[in-house]
């Protein structure tokens, strides 16, 4: 028996414009599945509306997926995909393994032999990267780091020696909430001179991306407050 194949979607950063922003063929394929696993449920639905989903949403198979998933379940996942049968992996945003827990799902799939076919779409640390101005040859995402303070500071420290003796991009990101306080204080602990760039809510409405010193950055006011974004030292 021929196997299914699993497809891994993107959708908007913003939950907005996902009609415009993502390719015709990225919605073309989603229109044709009917099964998905999902990290939130209600938030899949309404991205599968706004992409005018044109089968009945109350029909669809969603498993949900996140750090509470056992293996057990993603494994069972599997089964409609080893039947002959096309699963899609919807992310919460932008593209799902990518600082996602779709990266367990697909090395399943690997394991089991199903082909895994990514998509085309939005990711917010590629766009960042592309328009920070900084190293696109070398570059790192370290995705949260560390919660405690100290060695929070020993981190960014870290990520700024990387950034000047290697030229290599330091790409990170904290909770929205927190934005301003990581702001701070990698304001407060790396050099006048280090670039920093800060790019809050890719692709939407309100979007803002900036590349400046670490001393400009310091006069500069902006409003990062439950902001998505993504931060590159450089």
């Amino acid at each position: 028996m021929t196997k299914g194949k699993l497809y891994l979607i993107p959708c908007g950063l913003g939950g907005e414009n996902e009609m415009s922003i993502l390719p015709a063929q990225t919605i073309e394929i989603t229109h044709d599945l009917d099964e998905f696993i999902v990290e939130k449920e209600k938030t899949a639905r309404h991205f599968l509306k706004r992409i005018e989903y044109p089968k009945p949403l109350n029909d669809l198979i969603l498993h949900p997926l996140n750090k509470r998933t056992r293996v057990e379940e993603l494994i069972g996942y599997l089964k409609s995909c080893l039947a002959g049968k096309n699963v899609g992996i919807i992310s919460e945003a932008g593209c799902p393994a990518i600082a996602d827990p779709g990266a367990s799902m697909v090395e399943l799939a690997h394991e089991a032999g199903i082909q895994v076919i990514p998509l085309t779409g939005p990711s917010s640390i590629l766009m960042a990267l592309m328009a920070s101005g900084m190293s696109g040859q070398s570059f790192i995402f370290h995705g949260y780091i560390p919660k405690d303070k100290s060695e929070r500071i020993k981190f960014i420290r870290q990520m700024e020696r990387d950034a000047k003796n290697k030229r290599q991009s330091q790409i990170f990101m904290e909770t929205p909430f927190r934005n301003h306080q990581i702001l701070e204080e990698v304001l407060s602990t790396c050099n006048p001179n280090t670039k920093l760039c800060v790019a809050s809510n890719i692709s939407v409405s309100n979007e803002r991306i900036a590349t400046k010193t670490i001393q400009a950055w310091k006069k500069t006011k902006i409003d990062l407050h439950k902001k998505p974004s993504i931060f590159v030292i450089g």
